[in-house]
């Protein structure tokens, strides 16, 4: 999906969730945009060097974003003296959308296959670096323990979506204007409405207010 046929749905502001989407953005089509864009390496990395009490700092990712590097550059501008041990853990995403069976038994023995070192190396603060890790946050925080700050980099990247909002005059003017959802996928549709609900809260049912495209 390009952003220019998001841009035809008259959007103000584009949020490229996925860390690896954004390393894989050209420069030159990030300058050229006509709306917002903001990043969503920054934010995650600025809490999470906040929240490090000296001790390491983990980054979970797919094996592209670990690949990519972008998150522990970021880290060792932000926290030079904080350690940095990045982590690939390709099972977690198909856990967290429910496509390998039992998700909930199997996701711990996952998390201490990937995770279980972190504790011995003093880690105090792990990133999760992929949009789905926060389906498995109380898992992995349970595999690394109470002692580990667990950063999802969603909740800085929504303070970075009300600042760029606000400073290019976009935020809406009345609370009482309810906002229109509108779901475009690219994927097969038959799970949409069920994972819609579970993820997002609300119904997605097609024909109202999400639609297929081509990938």
């Amino acid at each position: 999906m390009s952003a220019r046929h998001l841009a035809r749905h008259r959007i103000k502001l584009l949020v490229v969730a996925c860390q690896h989407g954004v390393r894989a953005q050209p420069a030159r089509a990030r300058r050229r945009a006509a709306h917002p864009r903001p990043g969503v390496i920054e934010p995650g990395a600025r809490i999470a060097a906040a929240r490090t009490r000296g001790g390491a700092i983990a980054v979970l990712g797919t094996p592209a974003t670990v690949a990519s590097g972008a998150i522990p550059v970021a880290l060792r501008r932000l926290a030079p003296l904080a350690p940095v041990i990045a982590r690939a853990c390709p099972l977690f995403v198909p856990l967290a959308e429910g496509r390998l069976d039992g998700r909930r038994s199997a996701a711990p023995g996952g998390g201490a296959l990937y995770l279980a070192d972190l504790r011995r190396a003093g880690v105090d603060t792990a990133v999760l670096g992929c949009t789905h890790y926060p389906l498995l946050a109380r898992t992995i925080a349970e595999v690394l323990g109470p002692q580990v700050a667990i950063i999802d980099s969603a909740e800085a990247v929504t303070q970075s979506v009300i600042d760029l909002l606000r400073a290019h005059g976009l935020l809406r003017n009345s609370p009482d204007d309810a906002p229109r959802h509108r779901t475009l996928c690219t994927d097969v549709p038959n799970p949409v409405p069920g994972r819609g609900r579970a993820l997002l809260g609300r119904p997605c049912r097609r024909g109202w207010n999400w639609s297929i495209l081509a990938p």
